[in-house]
């Protein structure tokens, strides 16, 4: 059997990902919000595989994962992210609810969109 090799997440892949966003190196403003999404695609990862680390073949998967995180999570905003919950018609009414109910039904849904590749790597637990 195959000894799987994890990597370790580096300034690297911080730089990396901001290009990919976007954000021009010299703006420091958001680091931490890369920094943040980052991590918790690798723990997300992590955690549905079971694993002690993102296996290496699992990298563009967990950098495309924290792009979705980082686009809809609204990290580093102090204002919460606002959806729409209702829109009526009459008298026009929109009313607006927290996105952040819907974290971890985001989550789930981001899983299932990359569980064909993760579930490669994914070891069963008994």
């Amino acid at each position: 059997m195959n000894k799987i090799e994890y990597f370790i997440l580096t300034e690297q892949d911080e730089k990396y990902l901001k290009k990919l966003l976007g954000i021009k190196d010299d703006d420091t403003s958001k680091d931490i919000a890369i920094k943040f999404a980052l991590q918790d695609a690798y723990e997300t990862i992590q955690n549905y595989c079971n694993t002690e680390g993102v296996a290496k073949p699992l990298y563009n998967t967990m950098i495309r994962i924290a792009l979705d995180l980082y686009r809809n999570e609204n990290v580093g905003s102090e204002e919460e992210k606002q959806v729409i919950d209702s829109i009526t018609e009459g008298d026009v009414k929109v009313s607006y609810k927290s996105a952040y109910s819907n974290v971890d039904t985001f989550k789930k849904s981001l899983i299932n969109d990359y569980k064909s590749i993760l579930n490669r790597f994914r070891k069963i637990k008994w």
